[in-house]
């Protein structure tokens, strides 16, 4: 019984843990993009 509740409860926890990786993930991509579109057009401005 306990090991039952104990593994659904790991099993939670790790698919909560893969949606926060994914989630921080495409933050750092979005904000990669970003900074790399700021970097072109202060090449363009300064030119």
């Amino acid at each position: 019984m306990a090991i039952m509740i104990m593994e659904r409860l790991a099993t939670k926890v790790a698919m909560e843990a893969n949606a926060a990786m994914s989630r921080s993930r495409s933050v750092i991509v979005v904000s990669r993009v970003l900074l790399c579109f700021y970097f072109v057009l202060i090449l363009f401005e300064s030119q």
